[in-house]
């Protein structure tokens, strides 16, 4: 009961962390979408969307630490927290400095693909690509030892530097690049809070013990795949969109997409707990079961409700958020409500397999991510129809790993009762 207690708690404060960054972020993009120059908007979002994918390899950091950071906490380990730690800042500056030179040499190419006016915010997008991948390192170390406040704090703080810097940057005329530069200071915000809880692993009393690396990049791969699959189902539709479609378009894509996303963001702080509890679980060897269905219940409570308030009330939030701009993103915003709720479950059922070392998911996840790429380029004589495409992909894969998940928990307890 007291693990079940704390495992409410631990939710309820990265909830409050993250629906307040989440309310900063909404601003944000209410206030861009507001403020920027038409079509610029679209310009912003279709970046952002792109930096979610090529972003991939740091958010797969902060999965792989926060699961091997859990695992040593089981066992206290510390010293190989502190060896995980110091080896992969190293490793990552090193990587994330070479990823970001490649992507600024590759700006021009990008930015005439999406039909950009200009390739310096693609160019700023290199430059905050680099933070990405440092951050996550810190990152998974705090959410692996479960020091959540942190970890909410980095987001509320970070959140509300972006939206300050950003709203000062459009205000003084730099348009989308004032509103990626503001992104930079926003992580390096973040950083530096993340790390103020870590001072303990720089004392140089603290043993270090290697960790085998090796184990840890076998484990990498499927996080990283289960992460970009992830990421790639729910944001190359804008991208794709940006591509066949024209500018005016996408900028109604972008509208609607940006309010059915924030569905997205909910099942967020429940993912960032249950994970590490999970991992903690599966590495006692005790079950965790009960850890997924309130996860899933949680989940489709709070992006449940958003939905039905999306499908009903389509003209009343595009009204509130976008104040008579984007009209005629109206029709698209039930439907993406719906994608994006479906998608939030499959996340967490993506997750938790992650956390208990089973992996067939990724096989299929691989295989409706192609599908849905080739289903958006062949069909797209309207908005609507990609985004009933989403649809339909987010529910077959909800259903799908549902049965992944389940199966091989009944086939063990028949087993056992014979």
């Amino acid at each position: 009961m007291k693990f079940v207690g704390t495992f409410e708690r631990q939710v309820s404060f990265i909830f409050i962390a993250l629906t307040l960054g989440n309310i900063g972020n909404f601003i944000f993009h209410i206030f861009m979408g507001r403020h920027l120059p038409e079509t610029e908007y679209g310009i912003l979002y279709r970046l952002l969307a792109l930096l979610m994918i090529v972003s991939v390899p740091a958010t797969t950091i902060q999965t792989v630490i926060t699961k091997y950071t859990a695992h040593f906490k089981a066992f206290s380990q510390y010293g190989k927290i502190r060896f995980l730690l110091f080896n992969l800042l190293k490793r990552l500056f090193f990587y994330g400095f070479l990823g970001s030179l490649i992507f600024l040499t590759a700006s021009g190419r990008i930015a005439s693909w999406q039909h950009f006016p200009s390739s310096r915010p693609v160019m700023i997008l290199g430059i905050l690509l680099l933070l990405s991948v440092i951050a996550p390192a810190a990152g998974g170390i705090i959410q692996g030892l479960q020091k959540f406040n942190y970890l909410g704090w980095s987001t509320i703080l970070g959140t509300a530097s972006r939206l300050i810097f950003g709203i000062i940057f459009v205000f003084l005329g730099l348009g989308v690049s004032g509103a990626l530069a503001a992104s930079i200071l926003a992580m390096l915000v973040g950083i530096c809070i993340l790390f103020f809880p870590l001072k303990f692993l720089f004392k140089s009393k603290e043993t270090e013990e290697r960790v085998d690396f090796k184990e840890i990049y076998r484990y990498s791969a499927p996080v990283i795949f289960s992460v970009l699959f992830f990421m790639i189902l729910t944001n190359i539709d804008a991208l794709l969109v940006g591509n066949f479609f024209s500018p005016v378009k996408a900028e109604i894509y972008s509208a609607a997409a940006f309010v059915g996303r924030m569905i997205l963001f909910l099942p967020m702080p429940i993912v960032i707990v249950m994970f590490p509890k999970a991992s903690e679980l599966y590495a006692q060897r005790r079950d965790s079961s009960l850890i997924l269905k309130k996860s899933l219940l949680y989940v489709g409570l709070l992006a449940g409700g958003t939905t039905l308030v999306c499908l009903f009330f389509p003209s009343l939030i595009i009204k509130l958020i976008w104040a008579g701009k984007h009209q005629a993103s109206t029709p698209l915003i039930g439907k993406f409500a719906l994608a994006m709720a479906l998608f939030g479950l499959v996340n967490i059922l993506f997750f938790y397999q992650l956390s208990i070392h089973r992996f067939r998911f990724l096989y299929l996840a691989g295989a409706f991510t192609l599908l849905q790429i080739i289903a958006i380029t062949l069909f797209h004589n309207t908005l609507s129809q990609v985004v009933w495409i989403l649809v339909a992909n987010g529910a077959l894969l909800f259903l799908i790993n549902q049965f992944l998940v389940w199966t091989p928990k009944k086939i063990s307890e028949k087993v056992r009762n014979l």
